[in-house]
């Protein structure tokens, strides 16, 4: 479970998913390819579009998905 450091606003999602580089690499590469691995659907599209897309607030802060950050733009050049 992830530390909650009892501010309001925000609290961190961190500390809750551990891996090595090459499993880490394995699951974004299925995300890449819409929840498919070696040719079998492991996460239903559906499910994917919807934890990539805002759940938090306008104005509440970072723009957060279900366990992931949402950049509606290029947060970095």
């Amino acid at each position: 479970l992830a530390r909650y450091h009892k501010v309001g606003k925000h609290t961190p999602g961190n500390a809750g998913l551990f891996s090595s580089g090459r499993d880490l690499a394995r699951y974004c590469l299925m995300i890449q390819n819409g929840g498919r691995w070696e040719g079998r659907q492991i996460i239903d599209p559906a499910v994917l579009q919807w934890s990539f897309t805002r759940k938090t607030e306008e104005g509440m802060g970072d723009a957060r998905g279900f366990a992931w950050d949402v950049w509606e733009s290029k947060p970095y050049v």
